[in-house]
């Protein structure tokens, strides 16, 4: 048996691909289609009238609890920061985050709550942080 002869990329094209590619000058737009006058065009059905829901009080809202923590200093920048951890700091670290979101308790992202824990060691451990 033979192989099929091997075609070259520019067999494969159509001539229009061919033509756009050889020429400088892009190919003419394709004609917009002309506008249907409103007379003409389809007759469209009224839509049904809305109803209005009537309007209740909001619930009452429980007072937003105070934080636990004050937010850091605004920061100048942040810096990335990649390390592995084990899962299970991990896992704990996402239910402790998804955990305070709710309550707004800061820290709540687990940025935040990693940042805040490295600041705490790094101070323990005589390497205070200067904001």
């Amino acid at each position: 048996m033979s192989k099929p002869a091997r075609l070259s990329i520019v067999q494969t094209l159509s001539e229009e691909q061919r033509s756009f590619l050889e020429n400088d000058s892009p190919p003419e737009p394709a004609p917009l289609p002309k506008p249907v006058p409103e007379a003409e065009a389809a007759p469209q059905q009224k839509a049904a009238p809305r109803r209005r829901t009537p309007r209740t009080k909001p619930a009452q809202q429980s007072p937003a609890p105070t934080p636990t923590a004050q937010p850091m200093a605004e920061p100048f920048g942040f810096a990335t920061l990649t390390h592995r951890i084990r899962p299970a700091i991990l896992q704990r670290l996402q239910q402790a985050a998804a955990a305070r979101k709710p309550l707004r308790q800061f820290p709540w992202t687990q940025q935040d709550i990693v940042e805040h824990a490295l600041a705490e060691w790094l101070s323990r451990n005589g390497f205070p942080i200067n904001d």
